[in-house]
């Protein structure tokens, strides 16, 4: 199967310190058999939705403002335009007959009409997403994966609040009626910023026997890039994102680093404060 995840990292203009990341993970069943376009979608949408507010002309709301845009605003934005970008693609690529007869044979006539009722369900993706500024950070998330936030002393948190229906394999999803209802929020304010961010598809930390595990890995690379190994951080990423996936949970696997650009973490090294690897795939920004 392709790898059904997606990213993008957009990068303010001129301005190190901000950016918006987001990740997409569109999912394995049947009935999603256009996720990994779906997933694509889900990162433009985001892009599309979150990105103006890095422009350097932007006239940005003020952290209150934006935090209550975070609530209703920007998850039924992203949704729209993701719906909107959906049935273009549909539009220019009706389901033919073979990606029928392939559900049909997977999961029986009753999946086709689900499919037919709601078209949404062949592009079924997750969506995380950070907003990075300098005066606030946006946490936005629907459907499984992780956000994982480090702070100066190496501790590291999910901020995002879990969800309940979020059992074994089952997810909640950009196809769902009213999908906006399920994303879930955090915000992070100065001088509460993190040091670090991981944000990865949720083949990640399934590959874990134990969460502290996962947690662990993102206070390593803390640790790492606090002691100006960012190029070792950037080099390993790669390998260690497939063998979680090989030895561990066997999904794609997708991850997003981000550091606060502190120059005592920055000095030794030549890239950026962000990098992003998937497995077997190559760096790359928008």
């Amino acid at each position: 199967m392709p790898n059904q995840d997606a990213f993008v990292i957009t990068p303010a203009s001129g301005e190190a310190e901000e950016a918006l990341v987001a990740l997409a993970d569109g999912h394995g069943s049947a009935k999603s058999f256009r996720s990994e376009v779906g997933s694509r979608l889900a990162v433009e949408a985001a892009h599309t939705v979150l990105g103006p507010l890095l422009e350097p002309r932007c006239d940005r709301p003020d952290p209150s403002a934006l935090r209550d845009m975070a609530e209703e605003r920007f998850p039924r934005e992203i949704v729209r335009e993701w719906r909107r970008l959906v049935d273009e693609d549909l539009a220019a690529r009706p389901f033919d007959e073979g990606e029928w007869e392939r559900l049909s044979g997977r999961e029986g006539a009753s999946a086709r009409q689900a499919v037919e009722q709601n078209p949404y369900h062949a592009y079924g993706a997750t969506l995380l997403a950070a907003l990075l500024l300098r005066d606030l950070h946006l946490y936005l998330q629907i459907g499984d994966g992780d956000i994982v936030a480090v702070g100066a002393d190496g501790a590291a948190w999910r901020p995002v609040p879990g969800d309940v229906r979020l059992l074994a394999n089952a997810t909640t999803s950009l196809a769902r009626n009213d999908a906006w209802r399920d994303f879930r929020r955090a915000h992070a304010l100065p001088p509460s910023l993190p040091d670090l961010l991981l944000l990865a598809t949720d083949g990640y930390a399934n590959s874990f026997a134990e969460d502290a595990g996962f947690l662990q890995v993102a206070s390593d690379i803390h640790g790492m890039a606090s002691g100006g190994e960012w190029d070792e951080v950037a080099a390993g990423l790669g390998g260690w994102l497939t063998d979680a996936s090989s030895q561990g949970s066997g999904d794609d696997v997708t991850a997003a680093v981000v550091t606060r650009p502190v120059e005592r973490r920055l000095r030794r090294s030549r890239r950026a404060p962000w990098l992003h690897l998937r497995c077997k795939c190559p760096v790359r920004r928008v």
